[in-house]
């Protein structure tokens, strides 16, 4: 039998999964610096609960199945509606609440380059919060993350669905709004030309495709942008909805988001979110596309039977090793920073195995040889899968309880105390 995966599914080799470790590490590192507690929701969800937030064709998009009980089911494809059904579900929790996850969803995509049905992602949400407030939040939490993995250059770019869905309904009449949305969505990614030929196509006039087209391509500081939209529509950045987003921005501003944009192309998950949205992605890595996104989804609470706000965002941590692969943020990242305990003769494996022992005691991540190998293999063995630091037992040293430290980065080699090794490498 020849031994395969399903299609769109993979094995994560040990190189691989720890990038994603590291993506997901200093998330949780964020998440308690802002103090978002961590918690894990269902793997699986009543086919029925997922399609509140997505409707019934969502059956088709991912892995549904019926089990022995003859229940429909699926795997989740997301962690916002386990969120927040566990939200909803525990109406004690005293509010605000603030939660994060990160782990595996599984999709029925299409699988592409670097895009596959089994990913990693990460969420944060805040339920029962007054919007603009939690909106600074999230925006700020979401840019702090990116910066604490590296990626300096990155543009946040805020919109609202609301603003842009009044200003359609009320100029282009002949169109549903959802439609016209839809093809604004493509803007990021195929360009304004390609906006205008489809609206064109739709049947809008001349002018309208102008308007709208004016409209979507401003991005700029809340300030220039409020300047630049009212020429394009006057009573649009008056309106309270308008008043909100400005108002998400500044408060993001203040909470230390430093490259927040307003946009009002970002239309992000036009079936799920209902108020103002935002996209991030990194200026170095723009092939890459939007590293997170977000934005108020409180229709998903009303949905599930909640009466309260709610605002979040999500990461794919595949697409983030993307950026940083692209702008050389992994490199020093993934070399192996702990231990390689060799020794030059067999016998003196287990003095080997008690000083290995000795360094993980100490929290110092280390092993050594399993296989009787040379100490020439040993060396040549930890070189290669990564090590930079090697302690080598030898004879004549260990009758002084002494050892001999290597360092592959410097090629330097120092005789210490083996009472001394613990801090030694530890730079004490």
């Amino acid at each position: 039998m020849k031994l395969r995966l399903p299609r769109g599914l993979r094995d994560l080799d040990p190189d691989e999964y720890r990038r994603i470790r590291y993506v997901s590490g200093k998330f949780q590192e964020v998440a308690e610096k802002y103090q978002f507690p961590l918690m894990e929701p269902s793997t699986i969800e009543f086919l029925g609960t997922l399609e509140l937030k997505a409707g019934s064709d969502i059956e088709n998009e991912i892995y549904a199945f019926t089990d022995k009980g003859g229940r429909r089911l699926a795997l989740r494809f997301d962690l916002t509606v386990g969120l927040t059904r566990y939200v909803v579900s525990n109406p004690q929790l005293p509010k605000p609440i603030k939660l994060a996850s990160c782990s595996v969803m599984w999709r029925y995509d299409e699988p592409q380059f670097a895009r596959y049905r089994n990913f990693y992602q990460w969420d944060a949400e805040i339920f029962g919060a007054d919007p603009v407030s939690a909106g600074g939040e999230i925006i700020a939490f979401s840019e702090d993350l990116l910066r604490e993995l590296g990626l300096r250059e990155i543009r946040t770019r805020v919109s609202s669905r609301k603003v842009l869905e009044s200003a359609i309904s009320e100029r282009i009449r002949q169109l549903d709004p959802v439609e016209v949305m839809r093809i604004v969505d493509k803007k990021e990614r195929q360009g304004i030309d390609v906006v205008r030929e489809l609206l064109s196509g739709r049947g809008l006039t001349e002018d309208d495709v102008k308007w709208l087209s004016d409209l979507v391509s401003i991005e700029d500081r809340p300030t220039r942008a409020r300047e630049r939209l009212a020429r394009v529509d006057s009573e649009l950045v008056e309106s309270p909805d308008y008043a909100q987003l400005a108002q998400t921005v500044e408060a993001a501003q203040s909470f230390g988001a430093q490259n927040v944009s307003i946009d009002l192309s970002v239309v992000r998950g036009i079936d799920y979110y209902d108020g103002v949205v935002f996209e991030t992605s990194s200026a170095k890595a723009p092939q890459v596309g939007s590293l997170l996104g977000g934005g108020s989804f409180t229709v998903l609470v009303e949905a599930l039977g909640g009466n309260f706000t709610a605002w979040g965002a999500a990461g794919g941590i595949e697409r983030t090793l993307l950026a940083l692969e692209a702008t050389g943020q992994l490199g020093e990242k993934e070399v192996k920073r702990g231990t390689y305990v060799a020794y030059t003769e067999a016998d003196l494996a287990p003095v080997a195995s008690a000083v290995t022992k000795k360094l993980r005691d100490f929290g110092i991540a280390s092993e050594t040889s399993l296989v009787g190998r040379s100490l020439s293999n040993q060396l040549s063995y930890a070189e290669r899968i990564g090590y930079r630091n090697v302690v080598i037992v030898g004879r004549k040293e260990w009758s002084n309880r002494r050892v001999v430290c290597k360092d592959f980065e410097s090629g330097v080699q120092k005789e210490i105390p083996y009472q001394d090794l613990p801090r030694f490498l530890r730079g004490d």
